[in-house]
């Protein structure tokens, strides 16, 4: 979870793309160390491309995309424009691989969405559940960054810093320690509601602790 650069986008000023870019860029680490960026435009292909003489710097890239919206929208979305700018420019001879987990919990589609999904260009690998060692592990992390609302029932949207809504990431870890704050009016059981975009979304719990893996093939 902790990254060393954010890699900005194209709605950022062009001093804070300059600077994040020439972070990015520079940064160095001993074969066998891990590199971990957050990213939030097309400048991530920049990363993507870099070399050692001939050779590509990396052994292997994983992307990992909190609440699976890349899966369910078009290519004019931002995390598909993030996803296709990295892909852009990786050296498809190197493994690269996507988790999508916490299927919903960024409320930007609906429970139905996730019904036959595929990702041009990627193979699924694996359908997996997110399990207590991992949301233990990432909760930790999340409190010591800041991220993770103390009292996410007292939730409310006029709220200066919670008011977009509860961190993906921890309605991941709620959902698997099957707790919810809010009350779902819904009849199936399965159905459950949490804060996102300054309003309760409808979310399916079993896909919240659901993560999906895959390989990208090219194209």
């Amino acid at each position: 979870l902790r990254h060393f650069a954010n890699i900005p986008c194209e709605n950022h000023s062009v001093k804070r793309k300059a600077k994040g870019l020439s972070i990015s860029s520079s940064l160095e680490w001993g074969h066998g160390a891990r590199y971990v960026c957050a990213a939030h435009g097309d400048g991530l292909s920049l990363l993507a491309a870099r070399k050692e003489g001939c050779d590509s710097f990396y052994d292997f890239a994983i992307g990992v995309d909190g609440g699976g919206d890349v899966l369910t929208h078009d290519k004019e979305e931002f995390d598909c424009i993030v996803l296709d700018s990295f892909t852009s420019a990786w050296d498809t001879t190197l493994p690269l691989i996507l988790v999508a987990m916490g299927l919903g919990a960024d409320g930007g589609s609906t429970p139905s969405d996730f019904q036959d999904v595929s990702l041009d260009g990627w193979l699924q690998l694996m359908s997996a559940s997110v399990d207590d060692d991992f949301v233990e592990s990432l909760k930790i992390e999340l409190k010591s960054l800041d991220p993770w609302h103390p009292h996410p029932s007292e939730w409310n949207k006029n709220d200066p810093h919670w008011g977009y809504g509860l961190k993906v990431a921890q309605i991941i870890a709620l959902a698997v320690k099957n707790k919810f704050p809010f009350d779902s009016m819904e009849k199936d059981s399965n159905l459950v509601v949490f804060p996102r975009r300054r309003e309760l979304k409808l979310m399916d719990k079993r896909l919240l602790c659901e993560a999906r893996m895959f390989l990208y093939q090219g194209g």
